[in-house]
């Protein structure tokens, strides 16, 4: 099977990175998704030199729109690649206990 990812295409992936939670890629897809219109509109000041005015409620409600798309992204991850794959966590004496992703593995040898 062919998985997508957030790097891209890949086959039959070796580790994958999963929170729990959801919040490290609800986080990061939060403050992304308001970037777009903010540099769009930006484009749009510079090429007309006319100021524009940003639309702080379109900029909220895509920073909620980029914190559900990155919790659901994140619990698709679990559900389509990590379940199905019956994929290992690595365990917590490799270094991973205190941290806030866990890798999980098709081997254990290959945790880091």
């Amino acid at each position: 099977m062919i998985y997508v990812t957030l790097v891209g295409f890949i086959s039959e992936p070796d580790s994958v990175i999963y929170e729990p939670i959801g919040y490290v890629y609800g986080l990061l897809y939060l403050g992304y998704f308001p970037l777009i219109p903010i540099f769009l509109l930006r484009l749009k000041e510079v090429i007309t030199l006319k100021e524009v005015t940003y639309p702080k409620k379109l900029i909220n409600v895509l920073g909620v729109v980029g914190l559900s798309f990155g919790v659901a992204l994140n619990h698709l991850t679990y559900s389509f690649v990590i379940e199905p794959n019956n994929m290992l966590q690595c365990p917590a004496k490799l270094g991973y206990k205190e941290n806030l992703v866990q890798e999980y593995v098709t081997d254990i040898k290959v945790c880091r």
